[in-house]
């Protein structure tokens, strides 16, 4: 995993905020892009583990920190968090093709039983296109 560079990384963590505006719809899939958990069914209070590979032709930046836990409620997916973390680094990593990212990512301790899913965004450098992604779903227990 390599950072970018400094001048970079300042321009993206100032510009990128700004824009983690969450859709309410997922873009078609890009078989080039695979975000997932390492299980389907978790404990309230458990880390979960994210995988982000990417298996295009161009490096990506990205910051799974920022990622948004979602809950599915009434057959929406509505934001489970009522904070956004505060331990994030504002910096964007670089994962370059045919490379993968692991991280961690805590449920919170008073989350309700039901399916659930993360979402993140990354941004293809060479096109400056940012996509959203999101895993699979799982399962939280109480």
């Amino acid at each position: 995993m390599k950072l970018l560079s400094r001048a970079t990384a300042l321009a993206a963590a100032l510009l990128f905020p700004a824009c983690m505006v969450w859709g309410d719809g997922v873009r078609p899939l890009d078989p080039a892009l695979a975000f997932s958990t390492d299980r389907g069914v978790y404990s309230a209070g458990e880390d979960v583990t994210l995988f982000l590979a990417n298996h295009s032709r161009q490096p990506l930046a990205y910051n799974l920190c920022h990622s948004v836990l979602e809950r599915e409620a009434g057959g929406a997916w509505v934001r489970a968090e009522e904070q956004p973390r505060l331990r994030c680094e504002m910096v964007l990593h670089l994962l370059d093709p045919g490379s993968r990212a692991r991280d961690s990512f805590p449920i919170p301790a008073r989350s309700f039983s039901g399916d659930y899913r993360i979402r993140t965004r990354v941004e293809y450098l060479e096109t400056g296109r940012a996509a959203e992604r999101v895993t699979n779903t799982f399962q939280v227990g109480g």
